[in-house]
């Protein structure tokens, strides 16, 4: 068969398969106007906008708003995103909230999109090929099923592993502080960074940050700053933890048995031994994935972070491919039928994935 044919029919069988499940996560937006957390991030915007800043973590005045715009036996979330992001978020504070909630919907099918044809420059992979990863990829559909956010941030991270390609580390780190809107999903990239020595990146990172943090102190103070980051450790909000049965992170493996440092602090040496011995992207993408498994709360859907680091990190070696292969295709989604708690196979197989490609940099490194 012509290598057109095969791109032709990878690109059929990936849009059957994401416009089957998109398509009914749109019917089922349209028809009940389940705003799943879009709530958080409308009720968000809507409060800065007609409350005004200060009550941007008020409760009270969340749940009044969100009750209005989404009346029906939805849970009422408090927004626990920056404050910076409020103000980004402001677009779709003018719309109607059933519309603003189609309207977030395709704005993160594009940001998908996107996503795959920046991921085939990344990756050397050919654009249909990454769309079908994509389409099998069970954190996509976990994100539109939930309403979540992590389709824009997944076009942050992909533009800048594909600005970190084109030799332009600042402008990467820049694109890179965008996923600062859920910084504790990147908590190893500094350490990766600073392993790396890739001090232009880093700076574009801190610079991007740097902003964000002076638009959030601008909007709601040192009080309204301090007040976000003393309701995120004292996770005193209602709501704010739902279902703490589905992280997917080694704390949820490890629970009480003691191995919770000991994992933590084994991801953290793998993520800077990767620093140290893999190229720029290769050691980004181990960075991201030790993040992700040792993240303080990460659901299913924040593993679509993962899928450019698996896309570039399997084929350096068996030890990368297997629990990469194993994330990527649709198998932990089908043991969470049978039990639940398998969920922490994803933090797993991230591990694995991670320790894989810093034994490929050993070798790699043995025979220079």
């Amino acid at each position: 068969m012509r290598p057109r044919s095969v791109a032709a029919l990878t690109w059929v069988a990936a849009g059957l398969l994401a416009g089957f499940w998109l398509g009914a996560i749109f019917g089922a937006a349209a028809r009940t106007g389940d705003p799943g957390d879009f709530s958080a991030f409308y009720g968000g915007a809507r409060v800065l906008r007609t409350v005004g800043p200060r009550a941007l973590y008020d409760f009270p005045a969340m749940e009044r708003i969100t009750r209005a715009s989404f009346p029906g036996p939805y849970a009422v979330l408090p927004f626990i995103r920056p404050p910076f992001y409020a103000l980004l978020l402001q677009p779709l504070a003018v719309l109607p909230p059933h519309a603003a909630l189609l309207a977030w919907l395709v704005l993160n099918a594009a940001a998908l999109l996107g996503s795959v044809f920046l991921l085939a420059g990344v990756t050397g992979r050919e654009a249909p090929v990454v769309a079908w990863h994509a389409a099998i990829f069970f954190p996509a559909l976990a994100a539109f099923f939930n309403r979540q956010d992590v389709p824009l941030l997944l076009l942050a991270a992909t533009l800048a592993y594909r600005l970190l390609n084109r030799g332009r580390p600042f402008a990467a780190g820049l694109a890179l502080a965008a996923c600062t809107v859920k910084f504790h999903l990147g908590l190893l990239l500094p350490l990766v960074l600073v392993v790396q020595r890739s001090w232009r990146l880093l700076a574009g990172l801190a610079a991007g940050a740097g902003v964000a943090l002076a638009l959030s102190l601008l909007l709601v103070g040192p009080s309204g700053c301090w007040g976000y980051v003393r309701m995120l450790f004292e996770r005193t909000a209602p709501n704010i933890e739902n279902y703490p049965e589905r992280q997917a992170n080694l704390s949820s493996v490890a629970r009480d048995s003691g191995l919770e440092i000991p994992l933590v602090l084994l991801t953290a040496a793998a993520a800077a031994a990767a620093g140290r011995r893999l190229q720029a992207r290769e050691a980004l993408a181990a960075g991201w994935l030790g993040s992700l498994a040792i993240a303080p709360h990460a659901v299913i859907s924040d593993y679509l972070l993962a899928l450019p680091a698996l896309l570039l990190l399997a084929p350096l070696g068996r030890a990368c491919f297997v629990p990469g292969v194993l994330l990527l295709f649709p198998v932990v989604p089908l043991l969470l039928v049978w039990d639940e708690r398998l969920i922490g196979l994803a933090p797993l197989l991230a591990l694995a994935c991670l320790l894989g490609a810093v034994i490929h940099g050993s070798s790699r490194r043995s025979e220079v």
